[in-house]
């Protein structure tokens, strides 16, 4: 019985032995697991902040540029043909008078398959690429064939796609409502699509804003998404 007992007792110290050392195993475990999740913390909002360094980078850089729609493309066309072509079809159809005269650093055909393949253009001045986009989206309403709009990047554009059922909805309310670079503009309110949340919040409101026109029943998806307003 004596020896019994000392065998219980040496199986009872080496359970607990055990769960002593089991405990501090799932207690380093633990430390080292909420180390590595700061870390994967840190790291996410790290990518995040160099996400949107590039994306301001990459806006910074097309923010000089429009993409000319519907022009007609020859074979072996060179650069200075396309920019002719720019030129040419600005002048007809009257969207800016002096096109002529506004430097352009360089036109030339997107990469893209099939025929007449759109027009990226660099203009020099900011002032000047305003004022071309501004004036077609009025005289090319409507137009079949032709389209002017902003060279976009790809993450606006997404984010363009989250705004635009908002924007919908409000003009079917019958209020004004618009889409500006990566922002919802509606009755001077300022709204901008959240990442984190995914959901669409009042970030600012316009200051002197006035209602410009009356607000649109319906709008084509295709059209909204590609340009950014000027109001």
């Amino acid at each position: 019985m004596a020896d019994l007992g000392v065998s219980l007792k040496a199986i009872q110290d080496s359970i607990s032995t055990r769960n002593r050392k089991f405990d501090d195993f799932t207690i380093e475990f633990t430390e080292k697991l909420n180390v590595l999740k700061n870390e994967n913390t840190n790291l996410t909002e790290r990518i995040g902040f160099l996400e949107k360094k590039i994306d301001t980078l990459e806006a910074h850089s097309r923010r000089s540029n429009l993409i000319f729609y519907g022009l007609t493309e020859n074979k072996g066309e060179t650069w200075e043909q396309t920019e002719s072509k720019v030129r040419s079809f600005c002048k007809d159809k009257e969207i800016i008078e002096d096109i002529d005269t506004v430097p352009i650093e360089r036109a030339h055909r997107l990469n893209t398959r099939g025929n007449n393949r759109p027009i990226i253009v660099k203009f020099a001045n900011y002032k000047d690429k305003q004022r071309v986009v501004k004036s077609s989206r009025q005289i090319l309403k409507g137009d079949k064939q032709y389209r002017v709009s902003e060279d976009l990047s790809e993450r606006v554009l997404w984010v363009r796609t989250q705004l635009f059922p908002a924007m919908e909805k409000a003009r079917s309310e019958g209020k004004f409502s618009f889409l500006s670079y990566d922002k919802l503009i509606t009755e001077g309110t300022v709204y901008a699509y959240d990442d984190s949340s995914g959901e669409i919040k009042q970030v600012g409101q316009r200051k002197h804003w006035e209602r410009r026109g009356p607000p649109a029943a319906k709008s084509s998806t295709h059209q909204d998404n590609q340009s950014t307003s000027t109001n």
